[in-house]
């Protein structure tokens, strides 16, 4: 049996969400460890919980220091994390890399969707032994278990990006020489006779869309330089503004997503 722990804050703790969420897992079979029998003569704080839960599932309808604080913690612990909240734009970008459900479309259906995201990181698949070491390989894992992009981290992905580049190409990708943060993470030489492109990758999660905000800030970096292309590379997708924004710019910026990515590299 899987143990489960609901995140939220106190004034929601019994709300109907709460309550929907915790009836459903647990005629799904899971068990809400929440509802555990407390001894009252113990202090028993959050972390206690989090520390013997399997999944984590934090309801957000607020930014509230403690309910990150939380967050935090299961992330340390290498907790599945789940995000529920009814408006998308209420999730901080730090937390766009977890799976999240959006409540008021399952509203009726809220407890099946989330046991299939968890059924879906138990899955024993062979592959899972290995990461991914280049784009088409990822592409691979992904159609099989799409849950490999929350397995793999930020530099994983940028990695197998930059394997990518290095191995299938003759672009000869280079990466910044320190950690700072220069709103790309890689140049190509040539690319398709570009003198320099500018390649920024965003690992985010399927259900978070890349906003304008973020073509626009490789579009300054470009500037900045000295480069006359860019690739916007996602794990996700794109928002209509951002992709009307690239469009707008023939020739200068390319967006890439997984659709993208698995029509060229099938």
């Amino acid at each position: 049996m899987k143990n489960v722990y609901i995140a939220t804050s106190q004034k929601h703790l019994d709300d109907f969400l709460s309550f929907n969420i915790k009836r459903e897992l647990e005629e799904y079979g899971y068990k809400i460890i929440n509802n555990e029998p407390i001894d009252f003569n113990k202090t028993i704080s959050p972390e206690y919980f989090i520390n013997k839960c399997d999944v984590f599932i934090a309801i957000i309808k607020y930014a509230e220091p403690v309910l990150f604080f939380e967050i935090g913690y299961a992330s340390a612990l290498s907790k599945k994390i789940i995000i529920v909240s009814n408006n998308e734009d209420e999730i901080p970008y730090f937390l766009k890399n977890y799976s999240f459900i959006k409540a008021d479309t399952y509203h009726n259906s809220i407890g099946h969707h989330l046991t299939q995201i968890i059924r879906n990181t138990t899955m024993e698949l062979s592959h899972d032994l290995t990461y991914p070491n280049n784009l088409k390989e990822f592409i691979h894992s992904y159609r099989i278990n799409p849950q490999i992009i929350e397995r793999l981290t930020e530099r994983e992905f940028e990695q197998i990006v930059f394997n990518h580049f290095r191995y299938s190409t003759n672009y000869q990708p280079e990466e910044p020489t320190s950690a700072k943060d220069y709103g790309y993470d890689m140049t190509l030489n040539n690319y398709k006779g570009h003198y320099r492109t500018l390649v920024e990758i965003k690992k985010y999660n399927p259900n978070s869309k890349v906003s304008i905000n973020v073509v626009q800030q490789l579009i300054g970096a470009m500037s900045l330089y000295n480069a006359d292309h860019g690739i916007l590379l996602t794990t996700s997708t794109f928002t209509l503004s951002a992709r009307d924004f690239a469009s707008s710019l023939p020739y200068k910026i390319e967006l890439w997503d997984l659709k993208y990515l698995e029509n060229e590299l099938r």
